[in-house]
């Protein structure tokens, strides 16, 4: 875990100290990124922002080898007056030309840093994405999506770890004094003994950290997208393998998962990505299942898509459905989950040129359904029945 020369001099986090987890992950996002302080020079930039600008210190001059139309009176006033104010901005389509005789569209892209919930700005995280090679103004309305969830999720991300960060270090700093502490200098109103509250403050880090490890997985898997462990596989195919990964969960809450497949004329795919968005979809509804359910699986094709849908007998969905493929948006307690399932769903779903939506189901419990186009796809090697219609995977003994 960090050490404590990664935090401030009042102990807490220092957002500028280029060896901690938080500033770490930004070097696999995609984008240019830079940490600017106070004073307007640049303390951190990721791989591609080494790459993209020269190796200035001063933030107005990296931006100014841009040539890229200065805002207002020019890039010093114009982020000096965004941390003064503690406001974020968002510049789209700017066409610059980095590299003479080679022009490119760019997003720009600046947020505030605070530290927790402290009000005094720090200095800026500055996104800088390219929106397209062609001229500023080309159609592109899935990059911008893509680029959109990124430039939010990187915003977040170093808020979402302070929190267990904190934490950590409030119960070590607890147990570090229980442990250089006499045995005699125990407190009459303590009920508990120096060893119970020392595993007690141990067990709390613990949690933390695993909370980090958790945030961490999402986020990369979220910017860099999965690797591809499958070769490419029939897409039913793909629905057991995540049915069979999700049994041991689905015996526990007691949920029959079950299955209606078209097989004629199913297709493959790459089967990375679909098979962690089924295995996260299957994954949510067994758990909002608790006391035993049904989810029903269907596969088939429908006109030029491949779709999949995924419809649970669970409690339902809260009232602004669009937010749950919103990062680190959660309707589960903190510790159960990082809120970055379904933004990942849907990210994978996009990069395969599909599309993911949520409802209500017409009596109860949730539905998920997922189409990919065929075009995205290749015909399978050989056919199959005409269709199977078979529950795929029962609860323990079926004894719902």
């Amino acid at each position: 875990m960090p050490g404590q020369e990664e935090r401030s001099t009042d102990g807490r986090w220092d957002p500028f100290e280029t060896s901690s987890i938080e500033v770490r992950i930004l070097d696999g996002l995609p984008c240019a990124v830079l940490l600017i302080d106070r004073e307007l020079v640049v303390r951190y930039r990721n791989a591609p922002a080494t790459e993209l600008l020269p190796d200035k210190t001063g933030a107005a001059a990296a931006l100014a080898s841009l040539h890229a139309p200065e805002p207002f009176e020019g890039w010093e006033t114009e982020l000096k007056s965004l941390i003064r104010q503690g406001l974020s901005r968002r510049w789209e389509d700017v066409a610059c030309e980095p590299t003479p005789g080679q022009p490119v569209s760019l997003n720009l892209a600046c947020q505030p840093i605070r530290r927790g919930d402290d009000q005094n700005v720090l200095g800026l995280l500055m996104t800088i994405e390219f929106t397209s090679q062609r001229p500023a103004g080309s159609n592109r309305p899935q990059a911008e999506a893509r680029l959109m969830s990124l430039g939010k999720l990187t915003a977040r991300v170093a808020h979402e770890l302070n929190n267990p960060l904190d934490g950590i270090l409030r119960y070590i700093n607890l147990a570090i004094r229980i442990a250089e502490s006499p045995p005699q200098a125990r407190r009459p109103e303590e009920t508990q003994s120096p060893n119970a509250r020392l595993v007690r403050y141990l067990h709390e880090s613990r949690t933390g950290l695993i909370r980090m490890v958790g945030i961490v997985r999402d986020v990369l898997e979220f910017s860099r997208g999965a690797q591809e462990r499958y070769d490419s596989l029939n897409i039913n195919d793909i629905v057991d393998e995540a049915t069979r990964t999700v049994a041991p969960l689905a015996d526990a809450h007691r949920v029959i998962i079950a299955a209606d497949y078209q097989v004629q004329g199913m297709p493959c795919a790459p089967a990375g990505r679909l098979l962690q968005v089924c295995t996260n979809l299957m994954k949510n509804a067994i758990e909002a299942m608790p006391h035993g359910g049904r989810l029903l699986i269907n596969t088939g094709i429908v006109d030029t898509d491949v779709v999949l849908r995924f419809a649970d007998t669970g409690p339902g969905l809260p009232e602004h459905i669009e937010r749950l493929f919103e990062p680190f948006y959660t309707t589960k307690d903190s510790h159960e989950g990082t809120g970055l399932g379904l933004a990942i769903c849907r990210d994978f779903v996009e990069q395969m040129g599909g599309t993911i939506h949520a409802r209500n189901g017409d009596h109860d419990g949730a539905v998920f359904t997922v189409a990919i186009p065929l075009s995205a796809c290749h015909a399978a090697p050989s056919s199959a029945p005409a269709r199977r219609e078979a529950p795929v995977r029962t609860a323990a003994s079926d004894g719902i």
